[in-house]
């Protein structure tokens, strides 16, 4: 190397390469513009949140081999600040289809996680999904009541300052409706007074707006922005806000006066989920016309019934004396009942003094489950029906799906509309959205909210990282993990077709991914999701016979492990797989049993496909027949011993020609 003297120019140089058969490849390179300084964080930037490290590659092996490499550097390079990794992955490589996003709060976390990335194993934080194909439409859904819990937004507001800001303006827009602030009812620790407050239905329907209205500027912060908005109940206001049909003023003052309105109602009504198809359940009310009235319909089998105590709890003991599932809903009002009718009236007057506008996004309305018109919207009487007719959310949720919504972010408390939604697309058939929510009771919420936003980034969904690393510098990383594979031209062999040159086998990479895979069995892969799933450190935390619901996994966490678990095997799982099959043993069972019924393809052998590629590249020599037959006789004598796709006996394969050992890794393995 020789010094370059400074000119008082930009250093430039053209760097060529020259191949075979008039292969040329040039690039121009520049030297870097000196940066200043970093001028520290930015007013709103995410600074207290967890640290978002993303990585991508070609394919699922680049992308653990580029994991690998990253976490080889950094072990050889300590020291390097979090946020500076986050910056240069975020903002100095390219965002490749394969992709995974490491999310931690110190760099230990980090690397824990990137090194279960390099060795293929599923671990909390770590999130992975394909960008091949386009995400398809980004729709946001809002909860109605029942969703609610106390001190839902307390981590957010210290790690968000956007979000903060944005609560603090919505809660101050209720507060001269309210009796007690709202912000400090939300906050309130559960058990308190102000907390038992989050229950009535005159601070409930508040605190679910406020909170839909702050998780949707957090998300336009990072660069999300809805093609498609959807509520449940009073969740399609806040939908509507965001949609422009309501300012903020009048949407606090509409959400106010309906819950205030519901909340002096009479008490003594009661609401409840049924197991059941919707005709089956409006059959079943026909002796209780004027006391109870179907409320929601949620799935094919899943309908919410709504009226007078007695007669709900009546009902419902019918239905469970039958078989069906039932559960009565944490509200102090029987919503979309006929008890709902002595507040219509007032309720109109208010609509009616309020001004309405066209949706500048579309909305899926509740009461027709198809988009809802510029008419309906500016209508006061459409909002009035709103508040007394059935929610038809599974109608809702099938018309996202046809406007090409592949991706469902829930703006909410918990998952509640995630699980509604995958039962109700995943019974219908065909291909079931990305159902992301963005906070639960499985972790603390900043970490839910950036696993939210990894979860729509691996997905293909335009993410803005910057607030997570604004002001940080921007540390060295290491190139790609090439795979390395070569194209030599070649002489045509014997056996290889004309012009054909076969591709030689990867070369070993310095950061080779690791992986734990060959010899685990179902139950590790149970274990392995559900320490994932509940945020422990190891799978050895996994008790293989205690309860799933005992270990502390919802409905939610639930559906977190069913889709894991699909994702790792492969199978078709039921939504309801963990309460099917209580505990990991007996989830595992069932795992193996379902293995067994579909049969082996040939995946269940790592490597099978490279096996062939490399013994197709090339004919055997008499030597390297003996060897191969050698190595085929010690798997099928494997195969046999384990009863897995039993042979009649073991052929014979000493004098077998490159046709016939292909025709038997056909015939034993079921390749074709």
């Amino acid at each position: 190397a020789a010094p370059w003297p400074d000119t008082g120019r930009p250093r430039r140089a053209g760097v060529s390469s020259f191949g075979v058969s008039g292969t040329n490849a040039h690039v121009l390179v520049e030297q870097a513009p000196p940066t200043d300084p970093s001028p520290g964080p930015a007013a709103g930037s995410a600074t207290a949140a967890p640290v978002p490290w993303t990585v991508s590659a070609h394919d699922p092996e680049a992308l653990r081999a580029q994991a690998a490499r990253l976490r080889d550097h950094l072990a050889g390079h300590p020291g390097p600040e979090p946020r500076a990794v986050a910056r240069a992955l975020a903002a100095t490589r390219a965002h490749l289809d394969h992709r995974a996003v490491v999310v931690g709060s110190d760099l230990g976390e980090l690397a824990d996680r990137l090194d279960a990335l390099a060795r293929g194993r599923p671990a909390a934080g770590l999130v992975q999904g394909s960008a091949v194909t386009p995400p398809g439409r980004v729709a946001m859904l809002f909860p109605g009541q029942g969703s609610q819990r106390p001190g839902t937004g307390a981590g957010l507001s210290a790690a968000f300052p956007v979000f903060a800001h944005a609560l603090d303006e919505v809660c101050a827009r209720f507060d001269p409706h309210l009796d007690r602030p709202l912000r400090s009812v939300m906050a309130a620790p559960e058990g308190s007074p102000d907390a038992a407050l989050l229950n009535r239905t005159g601070y409930t329907q508040p605190a679910l707006f406020a909170l839909g209205v702050a998780l949707h500027r957090l998300l336009a912060a990072h660069g999300i922005v809805p093609d498609l908005l959807m509520g449940h109940s009073v969740g399609e206001i806040t939908a509507a806000h965001t949609a422009g049909v309501l300012d903020l003023p009048d949407a606090c003052a509409l959400v106010a006066a309906r819950g205030r309105l519901m909340q002096a109602l009479p008490p003594g009504g009661a609401m409840a989920a049924v197991g059941a198809a919707e005709e089956e359940v409006a059959a079943s009310l026909a002796g209780y016309a004027g006391r109870v009235a179907v409320a929601a319909v949620n799935g094919p089998s899943s309908v919410v019934v709504s009226g007078d105590a007695d007669a709900v709890a009546e009902v419902t003991a019918s239905w469970a004396e039958r078989g069906a599932r039932t559960r009565r809903l944490k509200v102090d009002r029987a919503f979309h009942s006929p008890r709902m009718d002595p507040m219509l009236d007032a309720f109109a007057h208010v609509v009616g003094a309020t001004a309405l506008n066209a949706p500048v996004r579309p909305v899926v309305s509740n009461l027709t489950g198809r988009l809802l018109s510029a008419e309906e919207a500016t209508d006061p009487g459409y909002w009035v029906r709103h508040a007394r007719e059935p929610v038809r959310f599974a109608d809702g949720v099938r018309r996202l799906r046809s406007e090409g919504a592949g991706v469902l972010l829930e703006l909410g408390p918990a998952g509640t509309l995630t699980v509604l939604a995958h039962d109700c697309l995943a019974a219908d058939g065909g291909a079931v959205p990305a159902l992301i929510p963005l906070l639960g009771t499985d972790a603390a919420e900043p970490d839910l909210v950036v696993r939210a936003l990894a979860e729509a980034h691996v997905r293909g969904v335009g993410v803005d990282w910057t607030p997570f690393f604004a002001g940080a510098d921007t540390a060295d990383l290491p190139t790609y993990a090439f795979q390395r594979r070569r194209y030599w031209l070649s002489a045509d062999a014997p056996g290889t077709a004309s012009g054909r040159a076969p591709e030689a086998p990867p070369v070993p990479d310095a950061a080779e991914p690791d992986t734990d895979g060959p010899g685990r069995t179902p139950l590790d892969l149970v274990r392995d999701a559900t320490a994932a799933v509940l945020g422990h450190g190891s799978p050895d935390a996994v008790d293989p016979a205690r309860g799933f619901m005992e270990a502390g996994v919802d409905s939610l966490a639930a559906l977190r492990l069913r889709n894991r678990l699909a994702a790792a095997t492969g199978l078709d799982l039921a939504t309801t797989v963990a309460f099917d099959h209580p505990n990991p043993t007996a989830l595992a069972r069932h795992l193996a049993e379902l293995s067994a019924e579909a049969g082996s393809d040939g995946r269940e052998v790592p490597g099978l496909d490279a096996l062939e590629a490399a013994l197709s590249s090339a004919p055997l020599d008499d030597a390297a027949r003996e060897r191969t037959s050698r190595r085929l006789r010690g798997l099928l004598a494997l195969l046999e011993r384990s009863g897995a796709d039993r042979a009649d006996g073991l052929p014979d394969v000493d004098g077998a020609t490159d046709d016939e050992l292909f025709d038997l890794l056909d015939e034993e393995f079921g390749i074709s």
